[in-house]
């Protein structure tokens, strides 16, 4: 356990309905507070934690608080839960609470979690793939559908989060150019390994694709039939290496 001001080394916390979850700089995960449904993890339905008390012993990228429940995802990508369960907000296929973390499938490419509301939740993967489970009375699943709820991780092919900042990988030696573009944009390829390239939209959708093998030279690429916007260009190597670059359009 913990006493008050002993600790300095705290990175982030998150608060949930009646309990807190925070983060050290070490990346272990620790709660307190109420602990009626299991939300703190620390595997029984006690009442009251008044210190800090550690979540087993991993270490984790992401962890959200939300009403009654708590998710976390680990640093080998995994996604855990626990807490309340009454609408199959956790994930893991039922309606039971759970007073330790429990893995929600067996997929690690989970990158960020958000426990909105009572029931729904919210999860990307690292491809910028948006997963949903829980309730979905109100439409909240943002798939065109209501009160068909979910035990576990749907995902919602409507949406996909994909970042805009630049990200280069600098054993992929390309360019691409003019940015913003208007007609145009040539990319430029030097020696690029087997790849895929692709153009998104930040709704996911792929607007054009193509496969290299070995290639080096220029592509001409037309985009004045396209919407004015931002788009993401982005290659993924044959090892899974990705190259991915802002693109605005105007």
């Amino acid at each position: 356990t913990l006493t008050q001001g002993q600790s300095n080394n705290w990175a982030k916390i998150k608060t949930g309905l009646s309990f807190i979850l925070a983060q050290k700089n070490d990346g272990t995960l620790w709660a307190w507070g109420q602990n009626n449904y299991g939300q703190l993890g620390m595997g029984n339905f006690d009442m009251v934690y008044a210190f800090p008390f550690q979540i087993t012993t991993d270490t984790w990228k992401d962890f959200a608080a939300g009403s009654l429940r708590s998710y976390g995802i680990k640093t080998d990508g995994t996604l855990w839960a626990w807490g309340r369960n009454q609408e199959g907000q956790l994930g893991d296929g039922t309606f039971e609470n759970r007073n330790v973390p429990t893995q929600i499938g067996s997929d690690n490419n989970w990158d960020r979690i958000y426990a909105g509301g009572n029931t729904t939740t919210v999860g990307v993967k690292t491809d910028g793939s948006v997963w949903v489970w829980g309730s979905n009375d109100f439409g909240q699943f943002g798939n065109g559908t209501l009160n068909q709820g979910s035990t576990v991780p749907l995902q919602n092919n409507a949406l996909c989060t994909l970042s805009i900042s630049d990200v280069d990988n600098p054993e992929l030696n390309v360019t691409f150019w003019p940015n913003p573009a208007q007609e145009e944009v040539q990319f430029t390829y030097n020696d690029l390994p087997n790849a895929t390239l692709e153009v998104v939209d930040l709704n996911g959708r792929v607007l054009y694709q193509t496969i290299t093998i070995g290639f080096s030279g220029t592509l001409s690429l037309p985009v004045s039939h396209w919407s004015r916007g931002v788009y993401v260009f982005k290659i993924t190597s044959d090892n899974n290496r990705i190259y991915r670059k802002k693109m605005v359009l105007q």
